[in-house]
């Protein structure tokens, strides 16, 4: 059994969303995020946005709950990969240190991963922020398993309700697997 805590699942999640971005990249435009604004936030690696950075990205912005986590995988991510600090900010913190320093409608691609995996925040605050941050014409890509064994994962529902985003199933596991994991990208409702 998984537990709540256990990183190699995460790192699973990270490494499905990229293989997403990079599908993405080579098979239905190669400018997905040429001169793009990006957040990479949930379990914050720095991979997304090393891939973004290789591709064009104009600027990427990386956001963890967990200072560790910036510390032991971000930092030294971006470092390997030689990021620039006019290529890139870091935050720390909760979802309102996030929207305190950072502008509405800022980033043109939100790139999420295993953030369905933590109780220090509701799906709400999740589904507010995203609103908050996407540009207009943005779109939010997030892998995630769909359930968890401590809580059942109901963000899709949420976002369907609420009705501000289109969900798109980008990419599935099996049906079969004991614990399915999906790519979903998200678009604003076009009223």
């Amino acid at each position: 059994m998984i537990e709540k805590n256990d990183r190699s699942d995460d790192w699973e999640g990270v490494s499905i969303l990229c293989q997403a971005l990079d599908t993405a990249f080579k098979y239905e435009s190669e400018s997905l995020v040429a001169g793009k604004s990006i957040l990479e936030m949930g379990f914050c690696t720095g991979l997304p946005s090393v891939f973004s950075l290789t591709n064009r990205a104009a600027h990427v912005t990386l956001f963890s709950m967990e200072e560790i986590i910036m510390n032991d995988c971000v930092k030294p991510t971006l470092a390997r990969n030689k990021v620039k600090p006019t290529q890139k900010r870091l935050i720390f913190g909760e979802f309102s240190d996030l929207r305190k320093s950072t502008d509405q409608n800022r980033f043109d691609i939100i790139l999420a991963s295993e953030y369905l995996n933590t109780d220090k925040f509701s799906y709400e605050e999740l589904h507010d922020i995203i609103d908050y941050l996407l540009t207009p014409d943005g779109l939010c890509i997030f892998s995630s398993r769909m359930s968890y064994f401590h809580h059942e994962g109901k963000f899709i529902d949420l976002i369907k309700v609420k009705g501000k985003f289109d969900v798109f199933e980008r990419w599935s596991s099996p049906k079969s697997d004991f614990v399915q994991r999906k790519v979903i990208q998200l678009t604003r409702v076009i009223r």
